[in-house]
């Protein structure tokens, strides 16, 4: 089928547009749009390198994801985002994207067999990310 693409030739007429979109239907779009990316993204190869771009739309509608598959997905390219931002020196961005990470997960999932790295570079990643801040207090509950 044909996809639609939308380029903005000034940032203030996308953000009008932006603005005209009713807040309660923009988690939906921008769900749309990470699930468009990450399409594009898969068919070209480009996951790694459009990572930011990827999970930024996908974390802006994540109370829409409830299937088991995506939620876990979407915490994995979350813990590569928050990864890649201590890499970076960018500790605060690190922790958004590491706390988004462990909220896809259900209780269930944290630490299970099958979850059990992805759960514990999450924290571990969370723990530093506090620790660099001198978030002291959020480290312990990073770690207990």
């Amino acid at each position: 089928g044909s996809r639609s693409r939308y380029k903005f030739a000034h940032d203030q007429i996308q953000q009008a547009a932006y603005q005209l979109t009713p807040e309660v239907d923009r988690p939906l779009m921008h769900l749309h749009i990470g699930r468009m990316l990450l399409k594009d993204a898969e068919h070209h190869s480009n996951i790694d390198k459009d990572v930011f771009l990827i999970v930024d739309q996908f974390n802006r509608g994540k109370s829409l994801v409830h299937e088991a598959k995506e939620r876990i997905f979407l915490a994995r390219l979350n813990l590569i985002a928050g990864e890649r931002s201590i890499q970076s020196s960018a500790f605060i961005s690190a922790l958004t994207y590491l706390k988004a990470g462990i909220s896809m997960l259900e209780t269930s999932e944290l630490f299970s067999t099958e979850h059990y790295d992805m759960s514990l570079r999450l924290y571990t990643s969370t723990a530093e990310a506090e620790l660099v801040n001198a978030n002291m207090s959020e480290v312990e509950a990073a770690v207990a």
